[in-house]
């Protein structure tokens, strides 16, 4: 509980780093991530969207919350959204939105089980329409997604507009014919994986990512995303092996199995295969976010956790005493 806590405090201070950048500095770097500081941006998306994920499912799962836990949980939510503004990033606007759709998809068979469905649905729709301004917000100040913005534009403009936006962002090409967005590279780099029995079996070498002589040879300047990384880094067998290994750690239970505990483990699971098949390498590059997922999973599927687990799900009325 005090390393859960801990985790809660850094959570909030993260946020507090976000407000400080935002309306003391008058910054919003990229490479400031709350206050973590970052090679790129990309744990500015990351660290949201398992934050929200983990409010979402706390919630949803919580049968009542006190004005004390609701008005924490909204702390962790406003620090999470701060962290992410304040790095300008643009995924948040996507990203988020995708992943806390398809938790609430999972997690809505076994709600209905229980007997505060309605005002569990009845919350979101409320918390729906209060962040929906924000959302809004943070587009229309967002470099790139606000280019063709006059602040003129209805909501549903808005959300088009991004869109569209964010659709040429993922297939850009530079001047040369060298890909600059993720999804076009990855189509590139995985073609040339192909195509190169080296490139396969072992790879270029570890940092051969940042050698302009790689990025000339696979023609790619940008969008590297976790598997890519791996495939140059150290060929096919290493990509497989990351992901199998990372899969068993997020997913292998050998401790007691609830409806939350379920809902965790999985939606942990799509974040970690979204962000490093689609976004980025902030779960083999970077250890901010593996420090939050590694206790979250010691705790839920650890047997040496087990009766630990069991009276915390009770005392938080997640299980029946």
């Amino acid at each position: 509980m005090k390393i859960l806590r801990f985790l809660g405090l850094m959570v909030l201070i993260q946020g507090g780093g976000a407000f400080f950048n935002i309306f003391i500095l008058g910054e919003r770097i990229e490479g400031y991530v709350g206050l973590m500081s970052s090679l790129g941006g990309t744990t500015a998306t990351v660290f949201p969207l398992l934050i929200s994920t983990l409010v979402l499912i706390y919630y949803l799962f919580s049968p009542k919350l006190s004005t004390k836990a609701l008005i924490m949980l909204s702390l962790f939510l406003f620090s999470g959204f701060l962290v992410g503004y304040s790095s300008g990033k643009r995924g948040i606007y996507f990203i988020i939105p995708i992943i806390l759709t398809v938790t609430l998809i999972m997690a809505l068979p076994k709600l209905k089980k229980t007997g505060y469905f309605n005002r569990k649905i009845s919350g979101l729709a409320l918390a729906g329409s209060l962040i929906f301004p924000l959302m809004i917000f943070g587009i229309m100040n967002s470099k790139g997604l606000n280019y063709t913005l006059s602040g003129n534009e209805s909501a549903s403009e808005v959300i088009s507009r991004s869109i569209t936006y964010a659709d040429g962002y993922e297939n850009a090409t530079d001047q040369y014919g060298n890909t600059t967005g993720r999804s076009n590279t990855t189509l590139r780099i995985l073609e040339n994986t192909l195509s190169d029995p080296l490139l396969f079996f072992i790879g270029y070498g570890f940092g051969a990512t940042k050698e302009e002589a790689t990025l000339k040879s696979l023609g790619f300047v940008y969008g590297i995303v976790g598997f890519t990384r791996d495939l140059i880094s150290g060929g096919v067998f290493l990509s497989l092996l990351t992901i199998v290994i990372l899969g068993r750690v997020i997913y292998v239970n050998k401790s007691i199995k609830t409806d939350v505990t379920t809902i965790v483990r999985r939606a942990i699971l799509i974040i970690f295969l979204y962000i490093h098949l689609f976004y980025s390498s902030d779960f083999t590059v970077s250890i901010k976010i593996n420090l939050i997922v590694i206790i979250i999973m010691a705790l839920l599927n650890s047997p040496v956790h087990h009766m630990i687990l069991i009276d915390l799900l009770k005392t938080r009325k997640f299980i029946k005493q």
